[in-house]
């Protein structure tokens, strides 16, 4: 069966299950939408369907049912997100947002930016689900929030306090040599409360030099203070790995070690009508790369990224409208050194003043907002966001519209990268519109959405003399498609949910590369009193990739299908399993770096 065939067959069948739910409905009921409260599309909450964006959440009870190991494992399955990662576990992870370069997607932890100063994007090959409640995904330009990093769309993932901790461990085994043990603890109640959690995963790889070796421990604490309610969260994570290169040049010898920290501290006091909340975030990492240059001698790579950011805001609230008012303080740094091609240091800071007002007249929601950033390495910048929401038969269906403008500056590799560097950059700067209608009759959630970016002064590595290449603004770009999703509960036990994304993009400049045309999912959730489980179906279409010199090349197609489930055993134990790849297909996410076959992780849980 052609592949194109096949998705639609099961765009057809899930549809079908949406629309009727015959095949899975276990119940005639036909229970109430819930409607989904976000704080990333405005930083304050708010009901999602007021928003005018593209909001998407991975709740708690959807990350248990998965028995996914990681931030990336859930977000493969929303419409418009790719994950791309090089081979096996621990290989470098990044997101590309509706065709957007993934250094314009921002990810933050209770707020504390991960992107790396040094690189642009989030890693988010180590980022375990530890301590972890809830994630959001908005789409779009976020810059007049977020600043520079948001060009493309929001990853917030938030913790759990201590009283909604879990208190139990868990370990299992699996192929490729896997062992996981992980733990979680917590206490509290209100708005106190501690909660600690933690994980060790060891695995030997589907490569020579793939093994992987890391460790996460992430907490949290909630106490009452002078009216308000401080908040404290930490994690740090260690890991040691191969870096067995592509198949092409491969690199058995490589190997590299990383430990990164950060912390957060958040005090919010609530008025009557009013809301006031002071941040301080800081995120380090230490890195270390072990490498053989052409000539077989052994080179070292070690850099050191750091970021710090204080911010406040103000909220004003009546039963019509929300005023938001904010400043921000950034600093971040870089030392990089390596033994063959040498070192730099860098250092930039920035402040920002930004402004929202949401307004509620009857049936329409709408959105304005602006800000204004000034760095000490660029010019200032001004950013704006509008959207417009109008709700129809009393929240059973709506239409919105937004529109907005973002930038991005220039990473410290990408400006003084020894030998490569171009430090004559200047930011990328995007205009983007989208528009989209929901449904939420007959049980069942739809939505469909229509966007278009729009982005100049890309940065591309070019050749710029024989043999010597360096990043240069030369690029302009337009990225559009069309998403749609859609999600029932069918009765008591049994959910699914389906994501279909098409993707169109042109260049003046080189193509884009690693953007499928087409992305879909389907889901299958089952919850009962004794078991849970999950089944999600993956489709990644056609897109190129630097395969070949002078390239780039078409890669293939793919389909995944995993599962995650656990069963209460009684005695206080319980089984759990997570399976990738249940059907062993062939496939490279990057070229030239094969991922894994069926891959299995299965075992016992206790409450503590």
């Amino acid at each position: 069966m052609h592949r194109h065939t096949a998705i639609a067959a099961l765009i057809a069948l899930a549809t079908s299950l949406l629309a009727g739910g015959a095949l899975v409905a276990d119940t005639d009921e036909e229970p109430a939408i819930e409607v989904e409260v976000t704080f990333s599309a405005t930083r304050t909450e708010e009901r999602a369907t007021d928003v005018a964006a593209s909001v998407y959440t991975i709740d708690r009870d959807e990350i248990e049912r998965s028995q996914a190991e990681t931030v990336e494992d859930l977000l493969r399955t929303l419409p418009g997100i790719h994950v791309i990662q090089q081979g096996g576990f621990g290989g470098a992870t990044t997101v590309v947002n509706r065709g957007g370069n993934s250094t314009g997607t921002l990810v933050m932890i209770d707020g504390v930016r991960i992107n790396n100063p040094m690189l642009g994007g989030a890693d988010l090959a180590n980022l375990t689900l530890d301590q972890v409640q809830r994630v959001e995904v908005v789409k779009g330009p976020f810059t007049t929030l977020y600043g520079a990093d948001a060009m493309s769309g929001v990853v917030q993932i938030f913790t759990a306090s201590g009283a909604q901790t879990d208190d139990n461990v868990r370990a299992g085994v699996g192929n490729y040599g896997s062992r996981r043990v992980d733990f979680s603890w917590g206490t509290g109640e209100g708005l106190q409360g501690l909660g600690i959690s933690g994980s060790w995963l060891q695995t030997d790889g589907v490569r020579e030099n793939s093994n992987y070796d890391g460790y996460t421990v992430a907490g949290r604490y909630d106490q009452p203070v002078a009216g308000g309610v401080l908040t404290a969260t930490a994690r740090w994570f260690d890991y040691d790995l191969g870096v067995p290169g592509p198949t092409t040049f491969p690199t058995p010898e490589d190997h590299q070690s990383t430990t990164t920290g950060l912390a957060s501290l958040v005090w919010t006091r609530e008025g009557l009508s009013s809301r006031d909340t002071v941040r301080l975030g800081y995120w380090q990492e230490e890195y270390e790369y072990d490498y053989m240059d052409f000539q077989g001698a052994t080179q070292m790579s070690t850099a050191e990224p750091t970021f710090f950011e204080a911010s406040y805001q103000r909220d004003w609230m009546t039963e019509d409208a929300t005023w938001t008012l904010g400043g921000e303080w950034r600093t971040k740094e870089a030392d990089y050194s390596d033994t063959s091609l040498g070192d730099y240091s860098a250092d930039d800071n920035s402040k920002a003043v930004f402004g929202q007002v949401q307004l509620r007249p009857g049936p329409w929601r709408i959105v304005a907002g602006g800000r204004w950033q000034d760095y000490d390495l660029f010019d200032s910048e001004t950013t704006w966001r509008a959207g417009v929401t109008r709700i129809f038969n009393d929240g059973e269906w709506g239409a919105w519209a937004n529109y907005g403008t973002a930038y991005r500056v220039p990473t410290f590799n990408e400006l003084f990268f020894p030998g490569s560097g171009n430090d004559d950059l200047v930011p990328e700067t995007s205009d983007s519109w989208e528009v989209g209608l929901w449904n939420s009759l007959d049980g069942a959630t739809i939505d469909i959405v229509y966007f278009n970016n729009e982005f100049d002064n890309l940065i591309e590595w070019r050749e710029v003399q024989q043999f010597v290449w360096q990043p240069v603004n030369v690029a302009r770009a337009r990225t559009e498609g069309v998403e749609v999703s859609a999600r029932r509960q069918h009765g008591e036990h049994w959910s699914d949910r389906l994501s279909v994304t098409r993707l169109k993009w042109w260049t003046d400049g080189n193509p884009l590369l690693r953007r499928p045309d087409w992305t879909a999912s389907y889901s299958v959730g089952y919850d009962a009193d004794r078991t849970q489980a999950q089944l999600d179906i993956l489709y990644v279409g056609d897109r190129l990739d630097a395969v070949t010199f002078p390239g780039p090349d078409p890669v293939a197609s793919y389909y995944l299908v995993n599962l995650g489930a656990t069963h209460d055993l009684g005695s206080n134990l319980e089984l759990w399993v997570r399976a990738n790849n249940l059907l062993d297909e062939d496939y490279e996410a990057t070229a030239n770096y094969p991922s894994p076959g069926l891959s299995i992780l299965a075992g016992l849980s206790t409450d503590l």
